[in-house]
């Protein structure tokens, strides 16, 4: 094998190997969830680490704190305040940071090219099927149609609560209408979600056969 080749073949494999140490690292030091309030208080969002919320609670003298028209702004802040709380908890980060650049890319086994090829056919081909499907927003609501929250990429996107609904009913009341309406947006999000997570494991198959081939390549230029 050529020297310059079988350099840049161990090149890659180093920089794999200290993405899969960065991945470790990144796993074990990211917060299982964090919270945020409002200004007021009068909101709080409990979010997982992708953002996503997993309680939305308001409190029983919110109409102290706010006027029902502004209910719902309330809670979008209490989403942005927890995201930023998860953020500070990624370890080396602040909020003026941000999220990490990128993502960690998946981990995956490896598997024949020919397999390979027919995985990435068939999930091509989902795709072109679900395309139209995949256009709406996942979006939940209660059983009255009082509260509807959407969710997205970047967790809450949006929250709608009804003001008149909502004027003269307490924080109890209004915190389990979110809840049932969060409940429904979950289970769309995670149906939508489905199609991406079938492109992880292809992507990390497809890492795990690259390093495979890399190492016999290399291991075959060092016997000739």
């Amino acid at each position: 094998m050529h020297p310059d080749l079988s350099a840049e073949l161990r090149d890659l494999q180093r920089q794999a190997e200290h993405l899969s140490q960065v991945a470790r690292a990144l796993a074990a030091a990211t917060p299982v969830r964090s919270e945020g309030d409002d200004s007021t208080g009068c909101a709080r969002v409990i979010v997982d680490p992708e953002g996503l919320p997993l309680e939305i609670r308001i409190v029983n003298h919110w109409q102290r704190l706010h006027d029902a028209e502004s209910l719902s702004a309330a809670v979008l802040a209490a989403h942005r305040e927890a995201v930023k709380s998860a953020v500070v908890g990624w370890p080396g980060r602040s909020p003026q940071q941000g999220m990490p650049d990128a993502p960690v890319p998946p981990r995956g086994h490896d598997v024949e090219i020919t397999e390979l090829a027919e995985r990435a056919i068939t999930a091509l081909q989902q795709v072109q099927r679900r395309q139209a499907s995949e256009l709406d927003t996942p979006a939940g609501t209660d059983d009255g149609q009082h509260v509807t929250i959407q969710l997205g990429a970047g967790g809450l996107i949006a929250c709608t609560i009804d003001a008149q609904w909502a004027t003269g009913r307490e924080g109890t009341v209004i915190s389990a209408a979110l809840a049932a309406a969060l409940r429904q947006a979950t289970a769309s999000h995670k149906a939508a979600a489905a199609p991406r997570s079938e492109f992880d494991d292809l992507l990390g198959d497809a890492l795990a056969t690259f390093a495979v081939i890399t190492e016999q390549a290399l291991d075959e230029g060092e016997d000739k």
